[in-house]
């Protein structure tokens, strides 16, 4: 029996690669897993798995004295635990979690630690804009985390050659690549779509007029005057945005501020044609990112338009096939063609092989031996 902690300091509903992760070790017959995180503030349906134990510790009050005393209590809570769960592998996600991982990684010191990272963060995010305790733990991480981990993960090579160079003399076998794609069981129909009197677009989660094209594509939508129809899921957007969205008062744009909980995209979704990705590229973690939504849109046999300033999404473009995903110019879209896009004449059906399971299998076997 394989014993394993998973420490997640930020709201574990908030990253579906996680859920997923833990919902795929909790079925291994031969593994015991506990799950460290705090709950979330965003009124989202609460994770549960009945066949683990979730600890969720929160941090108390609002001031940075009693953030940092809430902290440190919770560590020496999760040390308390893992002093009885005795694991063999510790894992944590991202610097955000890394100081409630010190202890136990002094206290469990001939264990396996296994770093996995959501993002890409860069030396210069880290000197500008991370907090001052966010840097305080990168430091403990690039200064004995980091050299003590097993393994640490990217989730693709472009990121994983970033990671290298921000933190040189780092040994490169460490690093193995955990991309993030949704369940086998979000594998969709397959729908043949030619041409259509309205063809109904989507996109699903985080939005913003600076970091994302929503103003152009919205602009885009309402020059087609119902040719298009353009649906949001977001529950997190700041109020510049929603207030843009809503002040377009256009039948043909809907935004629906709860969003969509995660579990239940697949089924929300289905009636739709073309999901989007809209970042835009202002920071490397974007340029060099394949979104988890190219790979979920794929799986529910949604075409994928995604903006052509993410280079890494590049390597996903499918356009043989179908479900297609097409690399868009979301700044020049009088120049897209929308009936080239969505035809499919002469093309095959192939379902979309980015799912979860194989990965994490692979995975598994990678930080066990």
């Amino acid at each position: 029996m394989t014993n394993i902690a998973i420490i997640h300091t930020l709201p574990l509903e908030f990253y579906p690669p996680v859920t997923n992760f833990i919902d795929f070790l909790s079925k291994q017959d031969d593994i015991e897993l506990s799950v460290f995180s705090t709950g979330n503030d965003k009124n989202r349906q609460i994770y549960k798995n009945d066949s683990i134990k979730i600890y969720r510790f929160n941090n108390l009050g609002k001031s940075i004295l009693s953030k940092g005393i809430s902290s440190v209590l919770n560590s020496f809570k999760i040390l308390f635990i893992l002093l009885r769960k005795k694991p063999n592998i510790l894992i944590y996600y991202e610097t955000f979690s890394a100081g409630r991982v010190i202890l136990p990684c002094i206290f469990f010191r001939k264990k396996k630690l296994i770093v996995i990272n959501h993002e890409y963060f860069s030396n210069e995010w880290y000197q500008t804009t991370a907090s001052k305790s966010i840097r305080f733990y990168h430091k403990i991480e690039q200064n004995y985390l980091f050299k003590k981990a097993n393994k640490i993960s990217q989730t693709n090579a472009d990121r994983r050659k970033l990671f290298l160079e921000d933190n040189v003399g780092l040994d490169g076998n460490k690093m193995i690549l955990l991309p993030n794609y949704p369940s086998k069981n979000w594998r969709g129909k397959q729908i043949e779509l030619n041409s259509v009197d309205i063809l109904k677009t989507v996109y699903v989660g985080t939005l913003s007029l600076d970091y994302s094209y929503v103003r152009e594509y919205c602009n885009w939508v309402i020059n087609k005057k119902g040719k298009v129809l353009f649906d949001i899921y977001s529950y997190n957007l700041d109020d510049k945005t929603k207030s843009y969205v809503k002040g377009l008062n256009s039948p043909y744009i809907r935004i629906f501020d709860k969003g969509i909980e995660y579990r239940k995209i697949p089924v929300q979704l289905e009636g739709y044609h073309v999901g989007l990705v809209l970042y835009k590229a202002i920071t490397k973690n974007f340029q060099y990112n394949a979104p988890n939504k190219i790979f979920e849109y794929l799986a529910l046999d949604l075409d994928v338009w995604c903006s052509d300033k993410l280079i890494t999404a590049r390597d996903y473009e499918r356009l043989d096939c179908y479900p297609k995903m097409i690399m868009v110019d979301y700044e020049k879209l009088e120049e897209f063609d929308v009936d080239k896009a969505i035809n499919k004449e002469e093309l095959d059906y192939v379902q979309s092989p980015y799912v979860c399971e194989p990965v994490y299998k692979k995975f598994l076997k990678q930080i066990l031996n």
